[in-house]
């Protein structure tokens, strides 16, 4: 749901820490990056057959898809088809998670117990 105006604003906020350039969608193919994060619904079941930037996705870049089902999203199999080291949106759910639970509990999650029981439940 972001919009331009958006955009620019956040790559504003984000300088404050480090280096952000911000690039409109329209002029992303334009540019080469060390990793790419989906952080969009693009791969979700309704948007499923729905790819962003394929043309960016070349060998030996990070490709991170925090969309968790489908667990192999287009994204991620071209990824995958192409070299690229992957990260799976199911991994940032769970590590979401665990780091709740310690915040929560004041203990350390079980963190394979909790991946293996989201994978079985998606």
């Amino acid at each position: 749901n972001r919009t331009q105006e958006r955009g620019l604003k956040l790559a504003e906020d984000v300088r404050k820490a480090g280096e952000c350039i911000f690039y409109p969608f329209n002029k992303i193919e334009e540019i080469r990056t060390d990793i790419i994060i989906n952080a969009t619904p693009l791969g979700m079941k309704e948007f499923e057959r729905k790819l962003a930037v394929p043309e960016s996705i070349v060998k030996d870049v990070i490709v991170f898809d925090t969309v968790y089902n489908p667990k192999e999203t287009p994204l991620i199999a071209l990824a995958k088809q192409r070299g690229c080291k992957v990260i799976y949106g199911i991994d940032m759910l769970v590590y979401q998670g665990a780091e709740s639970f310690r915040i929560w509990t004041g203990r350390n999650p079980p963190v394979e117990v909790m991946k293996r029981a989201a994978i079985e439940k998606l």
